[in-house]
């Protein structure tokens, strides 16, 4: 049987240093076999565990594997609120483009209504998007600019041009003209 030795090292009192003060330590050694180490030892992590609160090594195993548990789960939680808050700001981004498309388009939608050439769409909405306030809408805007610039508005005026090959007496509005005009040359539409 192996025996282990152990020093405990105790500072000399004040008493048994007669007349000396020098502070020379004593040293004891105690011998202890492999199963009296093992006991100390056995009754030293039973104190511990109790001043920790635990009854016995696997309370407190399973109290340290909660808390890991614990932890990895609280990171988990922050991982998905921050993947859900990606999430909500990239569908805010696609709504908001989404609403400005379907602004456009109204707009687009309302100029081509007023009769407005199609060449001249896209810069009229341009024109009158910027005229639109709080009190002013844009259709208010649309008829304003449209009576302060004749040029780009008013109604379809028959020209002459029916688009049909050999003059088929229809006659076409400016707009349809400006696409037959456009695409004449076209072959895929023919």
């Amino acid at each position: 049987m192996l025996k282990y030795k152990f020093k405990q090292f105790f500072e000399a009192d004040a008493g048994d240093n007669k007349g000396g003060g020098t502070g020379e330590q004593k040293t004891t050694e105690a011998k202890y076999t492999d199963d009296q180490a093992n006991d100390l030892i056995k009754k030293e992590k039973v104190k511990l565990l109790k001043r920790l609160g635990f009854d016995d090594e696997k309370a407190a195993s399973e109290a340290i594997e909660k808390m890991r548990e614990a932890e990895k789960s609280k990171m988990t939680e922050e991982e998905k609120r921050k993947k859900e808050t990606e999430e909500v700001e990239r569908l805010r981004k696609e709504h908001a483009e989404a609403k400005e498309k379907l602004s456009a388009y109204e707009k687009a939608e309302a100029v081509r209504a007023a009769k407005v050439p199609l060449q001249f769409v896209d810069f009229v909405a341009f024109q009158v998007g910027k005229l639109v306030t709080e009190d002013n809408t844009f259709d208010k805007a649309l008829t304003a600019y449209l009576k302060d610039n004749p040029q780009y508005g008013g109604t379809a005026k028959p020209n002459g041009n029916t688009g049909m090959p050999h003059g088929s007496g229809t006659t076409l509005s400016d707009d349809e003209a400006y696409l037959q005009k456009k695409y004449a040359k076209n072959k895929y539409l023919k």
